[in-house]
């Protein structure tokens, strides 16, 4: 009885939700669902799934401050036309930052994102971006 139970628990561990896995949030898909959603136009709702997992989702007064920067400046340097990690750097198991250069018609912005892991889930600490291209 004990093996199949264990073997239940086994195989619905491996069952696809909708047919797909289960998305395993890796700092880089964090960044680049971000990313990707800027692309698309989405500001706000980039912001916002950016900071499902982290404490920064609390802090609204800021969130809703870098919306609003970040919907005022991307304008400026014309349509977004993609991006692309330039470094990621591990300190030890559980942060990571990585520096992304966001490519648009005028002007690169640089992006850096800090990811903690607290326990089993990556959340952001810290993002910035740019456009004077500081890579530090």
């Amino acid at each position: 009885m004990r093996r199949m139970l264990l073997l239940a628990v086994v195989l619905l561990s491996t069952v696809r939700v909708n047919g797909q896995a289960p998305a395993v949030r890796t700092p880089v898909s964090i960044a680049e669902a971000f990313l990707t959603r800027l692309g698309n136009g989405e500001v706000g709702p980039a912001y916002d799934e950016l900071f499902r997992k982290s404490p920064m989702s609390t802090q609204s007064i800021q969130v809703d401050a870098l919306k609003r920067q970040t919907q005022s400046v991307l304008p400026i340097y014309g349509k977004i036309v993609g991006f692309e990690l330039y470094r990621q750097d591990k300190f030890g198991e559980s942060l990571v930052r990585l520096l992304y250069v966001q490519r648009f018609e005028k002007h690169p912005i640089v992006w850096k994102f800090w990811v903690y892991r607290p326990s089993g889930t990556w959340q952001v600490d810290t993002v910035v971006f740019n456009d004077q291209l500081n890579f530090d």
